[in-house]
């Protein structure tokens, strides 16, 4: 079976460049239209069946789980991101499948590969999965992060922290220009705090992404990640994340 698929995504360089990749599996994939918004995306999903969209999540007028939650009944979606780890950690127990951008060949082939297995069971629950998610992605958010000073506990808004970073067994929450101790290990804190706004950068290492200042290439093919705090603060950047930031 070829599965008639729509590419949904306001950017017209990444259409162009997972059009191109498609076309390895052509006799999985058949490319029956594009979109550059949701607002297109939702009348050709009204006046044609497809059974597969690649669907961008982050576009202007409507983003694609504002489309989704249009859709009375969706086809099998693929999401893709250029970043957002929180989205990725619900797409990973509730969609198809999610690609992070800029799409590589293999991790694709693997989606593809997905799309056979689930096409070859009997009832996929596409409603309840895509309902599930909408449901995690609008659960209220935390707010405030508790630290804990001499007698006292202060709240700090996680808008204000910079990066959590772990030097041994001392980790601290670090603001625009000032430090504080904290009880929880690094592993602990990434599931306690809002990961739509914080990634695990390195082993040493969670970063606001919305106060970083710039990456930069190190020495011996490494980076680092410089901080917008008060003293331009260094971060290790793992390799294997450096494709988030345009490397």
């Amino acid at each position: 079976m070829k599965f008639k698929s729509l590419i949904v995504d306001d950017e017209p360089l990444a259409r162009q460049r997972l059009r191109y990749l498609l076309q390895d599996f052509k006799d999985d994939i058949e490319i029956k239209g594009e979109a550059a918004h949701g607002n297109e995306a939702l009348d050709m999903l009204t006046k044609e069946h497809y059974d597969l969209i690649f669907l961008d999540i982050q576009m202007p007028g409507m983003t694609g789980l504002e489309l989704l939650g249009k859709l009375t009944h969706p086809p099998m979606i693929i999401f893709t991101t250029a970043f957002d780890q929180y989205a990725v950690k619900a797409f990973e127990e509730n969609a198809v499948d999610y690609l992070l951008k800029p799409v590589e060949r293999e991790r694709l082939k693997k989606t593809i590969e997905k799309i056979k297995r689930i096409h070859q069971q009997e009832r996929y629950p596409v409603q309840s999965q895509l309902k599930s998610l909408l449901e995690f992605l609008n659960k209220p958010k935390p707010k405030h992060f508790p630290v804990k000073v001499g007698d006292s506990v202060i709240f700090i808004d996680y808008e204000d922290i910079f990066y959590f970073k772990a030097d041994d067994k001392l980790v601290t929450v670090n603001t625009y220009d000032k430090a504080y101790i904290c009880s929880d290990t690094l592993t602990l804190l990434e599931k306690k705090i809002p990961a739509e706004v914080f990634l695990r950068c390195h082993r040493s290492a969670i970063v606001n992404v919305n106060k970083i200042r710039e990456v930069r290439r190190w020495f011996a093919g490494k980076f680092k990640i410089i901080m917008n705090d008060k003293k331009k603060s260094e971060l290790p950047l793992s390799r294997n994340l450096k494709s988030h930031f345009g490397f």
